[in-house]
């Protein structure tokens, strides 16, 4: 396995073991712990995992291509007069949104969630 931040590698290493123990409720948790207790202090802006091995020409023309728009559409409900802190990435029970302050309200981390949910800044919605 291979690390890379910035389009750098910044670890090699091998594991050993499988995913085969974890259940289809496991939850992958980005930018805290589930507990809402360790926020990341800092920013991210994308984060992708693979199916597969990229090789470093693939690295280098993703990183080389940069964040770039990042365009979607969804069904989302959102509450009128509700503040929301906003994610670069947010999965919900609804599919994956992706974006900004420009172009998605923020979400707070009160019950005024649009999903009936208490919900902390930089979390992942997943049911």
């Amino acid at each position: 396995e291979k690390i890379f931040v910035n389009g750098q590698e910044c670890y090699t290493g091998m594991r050993s073991g499988d995913f085969s123990s974890m259940g289809d409720d496991y939850y992958l948790s980005i930018a805290n712990e589930l507990s809402g207790d360790r926020p990341w202090i800092g920013s991210y802006y994308l984060l992708a995992i693979y199916n597969q091995a990229l090789n470093k020409t693939e690295i280098d023309q993703n990183y080389a291509a940069g964040l770039g728009e990042i365009r979607f559409t969804t069904n989302l409900l959102v509450e009128p007069n509700v503040t929301y802190l906003v994610t670069p990435f947010a999965r919900t029970n609804q599919g994956v949104i992706y974006g900004s302050t420009d172009v998605l309200r923020p979400w707070s981390n009160t019950s005024n969630s649009p999903f009936g949910d208490q919900v902390g800044p930089y979390h992942s919605i997943d049911r």
